[in-house]
């Protein structure tokens, strides 16, 4: 016998009713059941594939181009909550820089988060650590992104980032993704 706690609701339904029919309608994806077999004595786990998450290029910028992370303890703080939020699951990180007035990230959003909701928690998150230092706006209301169709555009945009500093002639930038390889997350499978 299942327990009820285990079975989501709209699975319940099905079985209440006795249709035992799984289809896409019935039961959204990333969802896990676990349903009688036909002889009814053992349980069997009904699971559906993770989507393929977007990845995305993405630029925020500080609110009037303060060079906020010019100060190394800034820079030192947005890396950290970048690294603390990637090791939380809540995205992959494949490669950032951190500018002095503005961040370039190239990530994907785990299943469960959106992009804007992963900006939100690096934008948010840094914003209240420092938020006795600063008064007023910490960053720009929005933010740029870029959609990653294919492997060529994964590589461009992880080249563009990592040339970002020797455009603006910061020799031996340390908060660059090539500075920390060990930490970044590979390419997705679906770029492969």
């Amino acid at each position: 016998m299942v327990g009820q706690g285990f079975i989501p609701d709209p699975l319940r339904g099905i079985l209440r009713s006795g249709k035992g029919a799984l289809n896409a309608k019935t039961i959204k994806k990333n969802q896990s059941a676990f349903v009688r077999c036909p002889s009814g004595t053992k349980a069997i786990a009904v699971c559906f594939p993770q989507p393929i998450m977007p990845t995305h290029a993405v630029t925020t910028v500080t609110h009037q181009r303060r060079a906020l992370f010019q100060r190394t303890v800034n820079a030192e703080l947005l890396q950290q909550l970048l690294f603390r939020y990637r090791d939380q699951g809540r995205y992959q990180l494949h490669g950032f820089v951190i500018m002095p007035d503005h961040v370039h990230l190239l990530l994907t959003p785990s299943p469960t988060q959106t992009l804007a909701l992963c900006i939100k928690c690096i934008k948010g998150g840094f914003s209240y650590a420092v938020k006795a230092q600063f008064g007023g706006e910490i960053w720009q209301p929005s933010f740029h992104d870029h959609r990653i169709r294919d492997t060529e555009d994964f590589q461009n945009q992880l080249h563009h980032i990592a040339a970002n500093p020797q455009r603006r002639s910061l020799s031996d930038h340390p908060f660059v993704h090539t500075a920390c390889p060990s930490r970044m997350d590979p390419m997705p499978t679906q770029f492969l």
